[in-house]
């Protein structure tokens, strides 16, 4: 009852920077991230290739949201973070012409807290917000796998329980192109999780960092980096200590500070 409470109340916090979390009445945006989550489209299958083993050059745990960038860039070449490979890949940022906003989320978890209800009504909340501002919803990428599959062997279990715990690794992924300049300018978010008692996922915090970072062009200023949370009191220990130890921190936002100011906002379960 404590823990409910404690995400109750501190839901009304929220470092809010490039998107703001509309509260304004409106259309709603045509397709709903968390209808696609409901419905097991956006939580794309997982690739079944065998633990360790890279397919098509990016480990199993980033060999769908490589081609979800790609796509959206209209098939530009991309390259993952290092997590992504066996052997480290020479960087291939962005070209200068896409002009790019990222934000970090941080939301309940969920898969592994009772909160799935609270992420799906903060993730259309930063939909309507990213419509507010002129984006389009363009697609979507979750780690959170919610249907288990069977397995023949003890073996084959070990290694999709592998598999699933890197992909929950890795952040998931909301796009957004600009309506006046489609696939040149876009809005990223990336989804971290959190709970109220161990805070924010440290890997897929780092991760979402490391995806900046080999997205943008070293020393870019022309894009903005931004923080959207904690949504948990409890996890805002563990937010200082990211923004304070997470390699590659200090070169966003073109070496200065990201961008956020805390504001209180009334939560109306909208």
């Amino acid at each position: 009852m404590k823990q409910e409470l404690a995400w109750g109340t501190a839901a009304t916090m929220a470092i809010v920077a490039a998107v703001g979390i509309s509260s304004q009445s409106g259309g709603k945006p045509g397709t709903s991230v968390a209808a696609e989550r409901q419905s097991g489209q956006a939580a794309i299958a997982a690739n079944t290739a065998p633990k360790g083993k890279a397919e098509n050059g990016a480990l199993p745990q980033c060999a769908d949201i490589i081609p979800l960038f790609e796509h959206f860039f209209l098939h530009e070449k991309i390259t993952g973070p290092r997590v992504c490979y066996e052997q480290e890949s020479p960087p291939a940022p962005l070209d200068a012409r896409f002009q790019n906003n990222f934000v970090i989320a941080t939301f309940p978890d969920p898969l592994h807290t009772h909160f799935s209800l609270l992420f799906d009504r903060f993730v259309e909340a930063v939909q309507q917000g990213a419509q507010d501002e002129g984006y389009e919803y363009d697609s979507s990428w979750l780690p959170w796998e919610t249907e288990e599959a069977s397995h023949g062997s003890l073996k084959d279990q070990d290694e999709a329980e592998d598999r699933k715990e890197k992909r929950e690794d890795q952040p998931g992924v909301l796009l957004f192109r600009g309506s006046d300049v489609p696939y040149q300018k876009a809005l990223i978010v990336f989804i971290v999780g959190e709970e109220p008692t161990r805070g924010i996922h440290r890997e897929q915090f780092e991760n979402a960092v490391a995806w900046i970072r080999a997205l943008q062009q070293p020393n870019e200023q022309r894009t903005s980096v931004a923080i959207l949370g904690p949504t948990s009191s409890g996890a805002f220990p563990s937010l200082a200590d990211l923004l304070a130890k997470t390699k590659g921190m200090g070169n966003l936002n073109g070496g200065k500070e990201v961008a956020g100011r805390l504001e209180l906002r009334a939560y109306q379960g909208r």
